[in-house]
């Protein structure tokens, strides 16, 4: 999945694009604002998938002195269906509440551990190739290898490349090692610091750079 333009999944190419920007602007657009907005393609690509699209009904397409303006229509009987999918298509959210369910339902014996994701995935910028990045901190006394660990990091694995198309990256910590590297200031820390955004169980980094304020 391409986290920049999630829709890419729903409606892949240049039309989605396209779509998706007139979706977001009610008012009329050259091709050049819908390029723009976009972030991706060329000028033309996207106003010859404008006109694809405008050849099919779902863009109307008009002319201002010697530019050509588009607008989504509203009134095409797609636009249900469009409409239904991009209110309320949030991949990051649904990503979210599926990590806290498989967490939640895991076996597990003795003080819960905690679950973030971070990195490029949760600021929004992550490409097709990009790893989903997870940091996953275990109370003190258990180990990496203990087998209840291993579960839960294979389990991960298989589910986010299920679910997203990209591979996951499970960084496995212990809390006394996020305590060692919130005092040390460590660049990893700093970064789960900036980004971590904890799904299950608590938010072990806050807490750590409280402990050192």
């Amino acid at each position: 999945m391409d986290w920049r333009r999630p829709t890419e999944a729903l409606i892949p190419g240049l039309e989605g694009a396209a779509l998706r920007q007139l979706y977001a602007v009610d008012a009329p657009q050259t091709a050049g604002d819908v390029h723009e907005r976009a972030g991706t393609g060329s000028r033309n690509g996207i106003r010859y998938a404008l006109d694809r699209l405008s050849d099919q009904g779902i863009v109307v397409r008009t002319t201002v002195g010697n530019t050509a303006v588009y607008e989504l229509n509203r009134d095409h009987l797609a636009y249900t269906a469009l409409d239904a999918a991009l209110r309320t298509y949030s991949p990051y959210a649904e990503l979210r509440d599926r990590l806290r369910t498989l967490a939640g339902g895991c076996t597990w014996n003795g003080p819960l551990f905690s679950l973030a994701v971070y990195g490029s995935v949760a600021r929004g910028e992550a490409g097709p190739d990009s790893d989903v990045d997870l940091l996953l901190v275990l109370p003190d006394g258990r180990d990496a290898d203990d087998a209840q660990v291993d579960d839960l990091v294979e389990a991960l694995h298989v589910a986010v490349r299920r679910w997203t198309g990209n591979r996951a990256h499970v960084n496995v910590q212990k809390l006394s090692q996020v305590h060692m590297a919130a005092a040390e200031r460590n660049p990893i820390f700093m970064s789960w610091l900036g980004d971590a955004d904890f799904v299950f169980g608590k938010d072990v980094v806050a807490q750590a750079k409280g402990a050192v304020g």
